[in-house]
């Protein structure tokens, strides 16, 4: 089954969602910033909103990066599976509250699907110029045609303890059976999927990322 599933909302992590050190920290929502469109590279993501640049913190050339293998540079999550969460948790788990890069609109979610190993993004913006020549994996647009880009090594983004404590609206720190049993529901895509890009474009509201869930 091939789905084709429009991107609603972009948005970058400028730094740490989860502050401080472990076992004290919290989940941190507020350092989420929705943007107008992403340049996505191999090095991870960049938000541009009203002219200005935002590294996300997935970028490995951010100066805090936490993905120094370049194997999370974008996520995606689905509005179903946000639907599921709050029907489980409450309205305060909101649209894009798990910090992806990708929103897409699509009301039966991924979550527990088996996903393929690969998906790919039809944009409508041209990949960005890379020494006059477009890049593995992205096929430049020709007459208005949208540019393809190639997205890779697609895992579960695991859960957390913090995010399952803000799940649970717990105050607290401790790591009971509750939250293990959270932490446990919030797997197998629950929490969307991670990837990395093959190449660079620009991702804007409107375009289509396609999923081949197969038969």
């Amino acid at each position: 089954m091939l789905l084709e599933l429009p991107v609603i909302r972009l948005q970058v992590q400028l730094d740490h969602m989860k502050p401080g050190l472990p076992p004290r920290r919290r989940y941190e929502p507020r350092i989420l910033r929705q943007v107008a469109e992403l340049h996505v590279t191999v090095d991870g993501v960049i938000g541009i909103d009203d002219g200005a640049e935002y590294l996300d913190v997935h970028n490995i050339r951010h100066p805090r990066t936490r993905d120094s293998k370049g194997r999370n540079g974008i996520s995606i999550m689905t509005t179903g599976d946000y639907a599921a969460l709050r029907a489980r948790y409450g309205a305060h788990v909101t649209d894009g509250i798990a910090g992806e890069s990708l929103l897409l609109d699509y009301a039966p979610g991924l979550a527990g699907r088996a996903m393929p190993a690969d998906l790919a993004v039809l944009a409508a913006a041209p990949a960005p110029p890379a020494g006059g020549a477009a890049e593995g994996g992205v096929i430049p647009a020709v007459d208005g045609a949208p540019t393809r880009l190639a997205l890779t090594g697609v895992h579960i983004a695991k859960p957390c303890v913090e995010f399952a404590r803000f799940c649970l609206e717990r105050d607290d720190f401790e790591v009971d059976d509750v939250v293990t049993a959270t932490l446990k529901d919030l797997d197998g895509g629950a929490r969307g999927y991670k990837m990395a890009a093959a190449a660079s474009a620009v991702i804007r509201p409107g375009d289509l990322l396609t999923v081949d869930l197969g038969d």
